[in-house]
């Protein structure tokens, strides 16, 4: 890399993975633990309020997903990144597409 040509700033710290396990692992339970959920809290009123608060989190979750790809596309346009902005964009749509295809043939399966 040449003296004048930007540079991105490396943040990314242990809490910040630590943060995406714990997300995956409790996002994972969310498939195995429904049942379980409606039996412990007994009436359907508390299971629909459970659920709504789930899609509430899973929804802003979603929404900051989004917004930090939009801002890291962005981040390496404004710093001249533009090759490296264009794959962002194309492999996080790409690979979120191939995820929605693996989960729609998993799901056919059973």
């Amino acid at each position: 890399m040449n003296e004048g040509e930007p540079r991105l700033a490396r943040t990314l710290r242990t809490g910040d993975g630590l943060a995406v396990v714990v997300g995956i692992m409790v996002g994972s339970g969310i498939f195995r633990t429904p049942g379980t959920v409606a039996a412990l809290l007994g009436r359907p009123g508390l299971t629909f309020v459970a659920w709504a608060l789930g899609g509430a989190v899973g929804f802003l979750g979603a929404y900051t997903t989004f917004s930090t790809f939009s801002f890291e596309s962005l981040a390496l346009i404004q710093n001249g990144y533009w090759l490296l902005a264009l794959l962002n964009m194309i492999g996080s749509v790409g690979l979120g597409l191939g995820a929605t295809l693996c989960g729609v043939a998993l799901a056919r399966l059973f």
